[in-house]
């Protein structure tokens, strides 16, 4: 009987070695990730706050710019908000930062009060880029637990499109 030959042991690969991970590679690839996630945050939030003021200062109908004026000064009492959706009228700017800062002056004057708004909204007219909307708005004073409504009000807006509707007339019947 002939011996049969032996196979020759296949060939290894070389094995690579193991990379390094020191102190300083650790670091740099925890501070890539600490830095990807405030770049993914920080355009998250400029688009957040980038898309509301555009909607504020773009508003698609009379009616919207109408209601998120009212929202503005009544239920948010943030008069500067109320400007994205004024044209450059002065008059107009000053009435309604007149009415939040009465609402504010009621409420810090008469603590435990507050008032609270709610209105429907109607456009009554449009041609072209003019419109004109009323507002009927109704406010309830509740303090110590018991509400008090007030006589409704029918307020008058003139509208203009100016890349997006604004008011640029506002008529708040004297109380």
């Amino acid at each position: 009987m002939t011996p049969s030959p032996t196979a020759a042991p296949a060939a290894t690969r070389p094995v690579k070695p193991p990379l390094r991970r020191t102190p300083l590679t650790l670091l740099l690839f925890l501070l890539a990730g600490f830095a990807s996630l405030v770049a993914v945050l920080a355009a998250a939030i400029v688009i957040y706050i980038g898309q509301d003021a555009y909607k504020a200062g773009h508003q698609m109908s009379p009616t919207q710019a109408v209601d998120g004026l009212l929202d503005a000064a009544l239920n948010e009492h943030d008069a500067p908000a109320t400007d994205k959706y004024l044209c450059d009228q002065v008059s107009v700017r000053d009435k309604i930062h007149d009415v939040v800062r009465q609402i504010k002056t009621f409420e810090k004057s008469n603590p435990g009060t507050f008032l609270t708004y709610e209105w429907s909204v109607r456009k009554v007219w449009q041609r072209r880029d003019r419109a004109l909307v009323t507002a009927q708005v109704h406010a309830r004073t509740t303090a110590s637990g018991s509400s008090t409504n007030n006589p409704e009000q029918k307020w008058k807006f003139s509208m203009r499109n100016e890349s997006g509707w604004k008011v640029c007339g506002l008529t708040i019947p004297a109380n």
